[in-house]
């Protein structure tokens, strides 16, 4: 017979968070090795204080980084990603410009990446059909 309940060792914290940051999001992960990327700094790069994120060229980015990076090569497809994970538009930012930012994606705080996740889809709403009013 298995070994009762009480017996049974619960993980230590130590194994558990080690589960946690192996199953980190792609997005951000892949987001942060571009921002590493040198290459590809005159498209995206960190800006100054390293708070947010800089896309100079929609279609260089379209080109050169969503293609090679990602299943597509649609700005608008990466734009949904990022906000899907929270990140929004600097306030005050021009309409022509791309600056996002996270508050838990930061240059210098590599380790909170593990605090950016995607937010859960919307529930459809029960359709009004057969309702009585």
């Amino acid at each position: 017979p298995p070994p009762p309940a009480a017996a049974v060792a619960a993980p230590a914290p130590r194994t558990v968070f080690k589960r946690m940051k192996t199953s980190l999001p792609t997005f951000p992960r892949v987001l942060r090795k571009i921002l590493e990327t040198p290459s590809l700094e005159a498209i995206i790069r960190w800006s100054e204080d390293g708070t947010y994120v800089k896309i100079t060229g929609v279609s260089e980015f379209e080109l050169h980084v969503a293609s090679v990076f990602f299943s597509h090569s649609s700005f608008k497809s990466f734009l949904r990603q990022l906000h899907s994970y929270g990140f929004r538009k600097r306030p005050g930012c021009p309409p022509k410009r791309h600056d996002y930012e996270h508050p838990y994606f930061l240059r210098d705080v590599p380790e909170a990446i593990e605090y950016v996740c995607a937010s859960r889809p919307m529930s459809r709403r029960p359709s009004r059909e057969g309702q009585q009013r």
